[in-house]
């Protein structure tokens, strides 16, 4: 009994053994061996700054591959891979004692990395906070030392704009990295070029090009200065989008405000139309105000060009007004001013306005008999030639009836100019004269005739010289008419001319 609980035992401590030997003798693969050499020793903190004394080269590089900036919150947007690379010597091997691994990916919390911030950093991750010390992403170990950290990252960033130029505007943006851990004396950053290989261009930014340089920046409370990776993106804005969203929408609103000419005035809808087109531009205005930032120190230039627009819709609108008020002029109270009528007289040739009034036969008939009256009639007891002469009226004004002639000069638009007043006089024969009513052969019934047709003609002629004075009211409208287009017409073209000029300077 005692001989079978010792021989049991002998065999459970030769297991023991034997699995123990198995276990502890199993083989470390180099790489764990060569983790063990370089982080196993609990004594050194290889988090701590490399050298004991002197200053670290970093050599700091960025690659691009994408830009975009936001014009109302003056934000840029940048993707790009961080590569940095320094020496430690404190994780240095010999290659042949590691099975000739030359190099290892290790993670950034494992060793000393360098504490750069991101100068104007909008990010709100509180954990990145623009600290690249906070990317994750592993660190390659070379043998001799040299650690190489490629760590891409998206970057959200403050960038100045200047819409002066807007919306063919071109910004330039800083992109500054920097150490606030160690000075110069400790941290020297070397500048790498920014490299572009992998670059592309946003919808709506182009990349011009590209800057960089190192910066000693010295900071309040601090005697040695410290070193700054800086680098400047020059980007301007494509013109095919501010083109089809900006510049011919508001281009063809104008162009349609010109139309406002080619409307009747007595329609009464050249004012609804022209604020039609008035509420449209602000509307544009209204929705490039909110493209642009909020502290904006300068205009930009579409907006002095819509302002400009604006301007001239609101004295054009004065200008239409006063047309439409000289069109609807009461000419019973008011008669065109000397002045207005001395102008439509110099420069109707240029607007295409005749302002030269030509009397109608009746009116010539009607001023022959009354210097008839006053050199014969006056005074006299003759009545024989007075007859014939108020005959010759009668015949001339059943010819062509004062009434009628009234409406047709008020309905001309322009007037036109008439024939010789030397035919306008009567040719009746005395045979005919002869054979009018024989009412005329008695002096007394012929004075009463003739004092009821002075009346009766002296209210034609009164119309006839309301006709024309509406007619030159007409003719002062359509004068102010003439000049607004051509002054809104050039205006336009002016501000077309100086904007091409604006846009070929810029790009």
């Amino acid at each position: 009994m005692e001989g079978t609980f010792l021989s049991n035992m002998f065999w459970m401590i030769l297991c023991f053994i034997l699995i123990y030997t198995a276990v502890s003798g199993r083989r470390q693969t180099p790489e764990e061996r060569l983790h063990s050499h370089l982080f196993g020793d609990q004594h050194h903190d290889l988090t701590a700054f490399p050298l004991e004394k002197g200053s670290l080269d970093l050599n700091f590089r960025l690659k691009l591959f994408g830009a975009d900036i936001e014009t109302d919150t003056e934000t840029l947007s940048v993707d790009v891979n961080f590569i940095q690379s320094w020496a430690n010597k404190r994780l240095s091997w010999n290659p042949m004692d590691f099975g000739n691994i030359t190099d290892i990916n290790i993670d950034p919390e494992a060793a000393w990395v360098p504490n750069l911030y991101v100068h104007g950093n909008l990010e709100e991750d509180k954990e990145y906070n623009g600290l690249l010390s906070t990317l994750l992403t592993k660190i390659n170990l070379r043998h001799d030392g040299v650690q190489t950290w490629l760590a891409p990252s998206t970057l959200l960033l403050k960038c100045a704009i200047i819409v002066s130029h807007f919306p063919f505007d071109t910004q330039h943006c800083h992109l500054q990295f920097g150490s606030f851990a160690f000075d110069s004396s400790k941290l020297n950053i070397n500048v790498k070029p920014l490299d572009l290989d992998l670059y592309e261009d946003s919808p709506e930014w182009e990349l011009l090009e590209s800057g960089h340089a190192k910066e000693y920046v010295t900071y309040p409370g601090s005697k040695t200065p410290y070193t700054d990776a800086l680098y400047v993106l020059k980007i301007r804005r494509k013109a095919l989008a501010p083109l089809k969203e900006l510049v011919f929408p508001n281009l063809a609103l104008i162009t349609l405000t010109m139309l406002v000419f080619v409307i009747p005035t007595d329609a009464g809808e050249r004012i609804g139309y022209l604020f039609t087109t008035f509420l449209a531009i602000a509307f544009f205005m209204t929705d490039t105000i909110d493209t642009l930032p909020r502290n904006s120190l300068n205009a930009p230039f579409c907006m002095v060009f819509m302002g400009v627009s604006t301007l001239s819709l609101s004295l054009l609108a004065v200008c239409l007004c006063i047309g439409i008020s000289c069109y609807y002029a009461n000419t019973n109270l008011v008669e065109l001013p000397d002045k207005c009528k001395t102008f439509l007289r110099k420069s109707g040739k240029f607007l295409g306005v005749n302002l030269k009034r030509e009397f109608d036969g009746w009116r010539h008939m009607l001023n022959e008999i009354r210097n008839f009256e006053e050199e014969n009639f006056i005074g006299s007891s003759s009545s024989g030639s007075l007859h014939k002469e108020v005959k010759k009226f009668a015949l001339a004004s059943h010819t062509e009836h004062p009434t009628e002639r009234a409406k047709t000069s008020s309905e001309q638009t322009p007037v036109q100019t008439r024939k010789d007043n030397s035919q306008h006089k009567c040719s009746l024969s005395e045979e005919e004269i002869d054979g009018v009513d024989p009412l005329f052969e008695n002096p007394e019934d012929l004075r009463s005739v003739h004092e009821r047709l002075e009346i009766l003609l002296s209210t034609f002629e009164e119309q006839d010289d309301n006709s024309w004075r509406e007619m030159e009211w007409f003719l002062f409208s359509q004068a102010v008419d003439k000049i607004c287009f051509v002054i809104f017409t050039s205006c336009f073209v002016l501000s077309l001319v100086f904007a091409g000029i604006h846009i070929y300077e810029v790009y």
